[in-house]
């Protein structure tokens, strides 16, 4: 590896977080020379330079939606529907309970003649 691309490196490092000593280090761990390291590091500045700043975070690009999307109905309650049939149910019965009370003497009757 050059010195240019030792360079390129330790730029890199700088951008991502790391500081100049930290980066200096992880070049001579990998191998190469302090020299080659170090001629790298002054040509970034002569030490002056010890971290770049924080990229910023990208921000999305807006995107402008061309068609609407179509609105679902309202989804029907099963426990709404369940309520109404019983109501229903309920005032048949209601219903069967008047007729036989107003017209108790007449169902009598008729059973009578049904079992005689």
């Amino acid at each position: 590896m050059t010195k240019k691309e030792i360079f390129a490196g330790i730029k890199n490092a700088i951008e991502r977080g790391e500081t100049l000593e930290q980066a200096k280090q992880t070049f001579i761990n990998a191998g190469y020379s302090k020299e080659e390291v170090e001629e790298a590091v002054a040509s970034l500045g002569r030490g002056v330079i010890t971290k770049f700043p924080e990229p910023s975070e990208p921000k999305a690009p807006e995107v402008e939606i061309s068609e609407k999307i179509p609105e679902l109905p309202p989804k029907k309650s099963k426990k709404r529907t369940l309520i109404i049939i019983l109501i229903i149910i309920f005032i048949i019965l209601l219903g069967f309970l008047a007729a036989s009370y107003f017209l108790k003497e007449e169902i009598i009757n008729f059973l009578k003649n049904i079992f005689t």
